[in-house]
């Protein structure tokens, strides 16, 4: 049916294909297999017309591919869902839907096929006048694959279908591409998940420097040890699966370096306990290293024009995208962290660094009208100085990007102080964007002994030199960095802990809510700041909400992420998973009904509490884990006084059919976000992102975050004599 000879694509001197050849036969799903820049997407690019080879044949059916112009390819049967998904975020479901039954061969099939995608993906269904753009990413990628579908296929070329999906969504994702996989549809699938693509797929080609270096039966690849090892995330014998631990050191000044007296602290797998990373344990000496070379690096990097700083942030979100293959195997080894929520990490902090790219020509000031005759007012905005970042290891590379992008693109230099628990992690997301070229002394990353943590925080923020400071963590710390700042009079960002409730109420839709409490609660184990703690259900929908969210609940089990087999993972912790036990221990001794739950050491499967009440500790306490409580109200105003009784402040939720009632509701919520028949946990790197309460203050992204990190100054400018009066 498809058949490649001989293929080459190059993009300038980069050859991204070297005489490639594959062949699919009808009915096939065929999986290729790769790391990143392998050249599996050009591959894919190249048969769907987005990507013209230098050499080579494409034919398809007999005929010539490459004679044919990219909108005949759909005529001929050809349906591409590329990477990003390529939607029409201004249009909604149903008109991306009606485009992709534009095609002649699809017409009189397009009642009959929307309809099997509806069945394929019903919120599909449940939201066809939503503008597609205001979906999740999981949304927008099953909007993607109903238009392809819609233009009645024969071949159907999907290209990571899954990238930076939530593993529950994942999931969904796959069960459709299987029941597609049973209508005799040919797929040919460029895909990170490996195991996943390799159960549904009848054969995979595996592609390494542009060219094939490997092929067979998917049933045989999944076995074999090579591909294992290199896909599959572990080897053939688990007990094998040790490798050399990564040894790390501080970055100062533009350069690797041993921390003072080559002191080291060691990180270990919160599964297996074995050591996976050995990282320098800066001293206060090297402390002050690291702001003396980001202070000496100021002037000239403050002085750096706005073209210049956009290009090296646009370069680092390429540098992290290429390294994403090895962040996914850190967070794994360090935090516990599910291959989906690695992914999605990588995808986000990416985003970031292209808003950060965006905001450096909009860091604008005002011309202020003056009383005094003859002067010209103005406001404007400077780089601030040496700003101190400090990241948490649960979103690492999310947060970490988040500390120090927006930062650099005001023209401030960054000491990042990594976390504890992740140095191989944060020291990956530092070194994509240091080598990006920024100048030295610009960007400095230093790690510490987690006993030495309290004094080195202590001297960064006292050294006269660092002008702000943001931290993301815990409320506990939080604490302290903020006196510390106030102390020394430095404006601090702090987006600290949250108990983000999800009110329901009584015309909720039901399936909405509990997809989204899932989410929510359940996401990276429930260790996001922004996680769904409180259900609070109003009136008659608590019985229903609690019926259907129980078989939820229950399918959400937890597993080694290094096995990949289970939609959770591991928590951070043995101290954080007896910490969630004993919470779930203590309310269900105080009365409330326990919702599956289970699992042993760190590995958690997802568990709810029903009828909890304010004497259980759950009720107020931040848990950090995969467990949610489940509160009833007896009304509108009972339930906005349990949303706001907590001390946090950061997200929350409210379910209504009823749009403006349920909005009336969100202005009542004491928190920093609010989002009306979405989940709690959502972030976008152009949106004002910060809490109220114990949650913090100040916010990260977009425009908000230049105010953060600039300082607005007050300049006239007299034309003409003054007259004083002294």
């Amino acid at each position: 049916m498809l058949e490649v000879e001989a293929l080459t694509v190059a993009f300038g001197k980069h050859v991204a294909l070297d005489g490639v050849s594959i062949r699919v036969e009808p009915g096939e799903m065929v999986a290729i297999l790769g790391a990143n820049g392998a050249g599996k997407s050009s591959l894919l690019g190249a048969v769907g017309g987005r990507v013209r080879p230098s050499a080579g044949a494409i034919r398809y059916r007999g005929a010539d591919l490459l004679a044919l112009p990219q909108h005949a390819l759909v005529e001929e049967g050809i349906a591409l869902v590329p990477e990003g998904r390529g939607i029409f975020p201004g249009l909604s479901v149903a008109e991306n839907l009606a485009l992709g039954a534009r095609p002649s061969r699809a017409r009189d099939k397009a009642a009959a096929t929307r309809e099997q995608i509806f069945a394929l993906f019903p919120k599909l269904a449940e939201r066809l006048g939503q503008v597609a753009g205001t979906m999740s990413g999981g949304e927008q990628q099953m909007v993607a694959i109903g238009r392809a579908l819609m233009s009645a296929p024969d071949l159907l070329l999907l290209d990571e279908p899954s990238l930076g999906l939530a593993p529950i969504v994942v999931q969904e994702v796959f069960a459709a591409l299987a029941r597609i996989r049973e209508t005799g549809l040919t797929i040919v699938i460029v895909e990170q998940n490996a195991r996943a693509t390799l159960a549904l797929a009848d054969r995979a080609y595996l592609i390494e420097a542009g060219r094939i270096t490997g092929s067979g039966p998917a049933e045989t690849l999944r076995t074999d040890p090579a591909v294992v090892r290199a896909f599959l995330g572990g080897t053939a014998e688990p007990e094998e699966r040790t490798r050399p631990v990564e040894s790390l050191n501080l970055y100062i000044n533009g350069q690797h370096q041993p921390a003072e007296g080559d002191r080291r602290f060691t990180r270990s797998n919160p599964v297996s306990g074995e050591t996976v990373t050995e990282a320098a344990a800066a001293s206060l000496a090297d402390a002050e290293r690291a702001v003396d070379a980001a202070a000496r690096a100021f002037p000239a990097w403050a002085a750096t024009g706005p073209g210049d700083r956009r290009a090296l942030l646009l370069a680092a979100a390429e540098n992290l995208k290429a390294r994403a293959d090895d962040i996914v195997a850190a967070m794994k080894d360090e935090v516990g962290a599910t291959e989906g929520w690695a992914r999605f990490n990588v995808m986000l902090a990416a985003d970031m660094l292209v808003e950060a790219a965006s905001l450096t020509t909009r860091i604008t000031g005002e011309i202020l009208p003056s009383n005094r005759p003859g002067s010209t007012a103005f406001a404007i905005r400077q780089p601030a100085g040496v700003v101190l970042a400090m990241a948490p290891w649960n979103a690492p590379v999310i947060l970490g990007v988040r500390a120090i992008a927006t930062p650099l693109a005001c023209g401030n230099t960054v000491v990042m102080k990594s976390s504890e628990l992740c140095p191989r992690v944060h020291a990956l997301v530092v070194q994509s964007v240091a080598e990006a070229g920024f100048p030295e002394g610009v960007l400095n990353a230093i790690s510490n002994d987690p006993n030495d943590a309290p004094e080195i925080v202590e001297a960064l923020i006292a050294n006269p030199a660092v002008r702000r400071v943001n931290f993301t963590g815990s409320t506990r710390v939080g604490k302290v960095i903020g006196e510390l700042a106030g102390r020394h009079l430095k404006p601090a960002l702090l987006e600290l802990g949250g108990k983000a409730p999800m009110i329901v109420l009584e015309d909720a839709d039901i399936k909405a809510a509990v997809a989204a409490a899932g989410f929510g609660a359940y996401m990276n184990q429930g260790q996001i700041c922004m996680s769904t703690e409180r259900i609070i259900a109003v009136g008659a929908a608590g019985d229903a909400f609690v019926e259907a969210f129980q078989a939820k609940v229950a399918d959400l089990t937890a597993g080694d992420p290094r096995e990949g087999d289970q939609p959770l993972g591991s928590l951070v912790s043995a101290g954080a998973a007896n910490r969630v036990r004993g919470l779930i221990q203590d309310a269900v001794d105080k009365g409330a009904t326990l919702i599956a739950g289970g699992g042993d050491g760190t590995i958690l499967n997802a568990a709810a509490l029903d009828n909890v009440t304010p004497e259980m500790r759950i009720y107020s306490e931040e848990s950090f884990g995969p467990v949610v409580a489940i509160i009833r109200a007896a009304s509108v105003d009972e339930a906005v006084r349990i949303a706001n009784e907590s001390e946090f402040g950061l997200s929350s939720a409210v379910f209504g059919r009823d749009i403006m009632r349920a909005l009336e509701v969100a202005r009542r919520i004491e928190s920093g976000i609010c989002h009306v028949n979405g989940p709690t946990v959502h972030d976008e790197a152009q949106m004002p992102f910060g809490g109220v309460k114990a949650s913090g203050y100040g916010r990260f992204g977009g425009t908000w975050g230049i105010a953060e990190f600039t300082e607005l100054r007050w300049i006239t400018l007299q034309d003409g004599e003054l007259h004083y009066p002294i």
